[in-house]
């Protein structure tokens, strides 16, 4: 499902299949990058599970995020560290993601409030600030994501978690993507 080797990493002077310049994070809205992520469940954060997170994470490249659901938190600080960042999302008692991805970059502190806007932010932190916001809300609760497209991936992440519906703006293409706790 994802890229978690260098063996596939273009090179530096690659293009696209148009001959195009490939877009760099900072240039091009994150709905137009490519995002792959990795999901794995894990009965129990036990020091094999860890183990085997970790050398999945060592291997992502950038805009790539491992997400990993567990019935149990995850210790502080594990599987990150070093060149990995990690951000732990309690969607209940028993429903727990740990989003894992390489450093840089870091996911901006303003998550969590009643508005989100992710246009300059570069993969995978979009879906990572998103998914912080979510967790932090109680139930019945709302957040409006600024310039998140119509993500199939990101109503696939939290089926059960919120309810998401995408407001097209007519002004100037922007999408509004409102979410609900549930």
């Amino acid at each position: 499902m994802g890229r978690l080797s260098a063996d596939t990493t273009p090179p530096a002077h690659a293009a696209t299949p148009g001959g195009d310049a490939l877009p760099t994070p900072a240039a091009t809205p994150w709905s137009r990058h490519a995002l792959v992520v990795v999901r794995v469940a894990v009965a129990t954060p036990d020091a094999d599970a860890l183990a085997r997170v970790a050398r999945l994470a060592a291997g992502l490249g950038p805009g790539e995020l491992l997400a990993v659901r567990s019935a149990r938190p995850w210790p502080d600080g594990s599987p990150a560290g070093g060149p990995l960042r990690r951000v732990a999302c309690a969607f209940a008692t028993d429903d727990h993601e740990t989003l894992v991805w390489p450093a840089p970059p870091d996911v901006p502190d303003d998550a969590g409030t009643d508005r989100l806007d992710v246009r300059g932010l570069p993969q995978p932190l979009p879906l990572v600030a998103t998914a912080r916001a979510v967790a932090a809300m109680a139930p019945g609760d709302g957040l409006e994501v600024i310039g998140a497209a119509g993500s199939p991936l990101l109503v696939d992440f939290l089926a059960g978690r919120a309810e998401v519906t995408f407001d097209p703006d007519a002004s100037g293409g922007l999408v509004v993507t409102r979410l609900r706790r549930i």
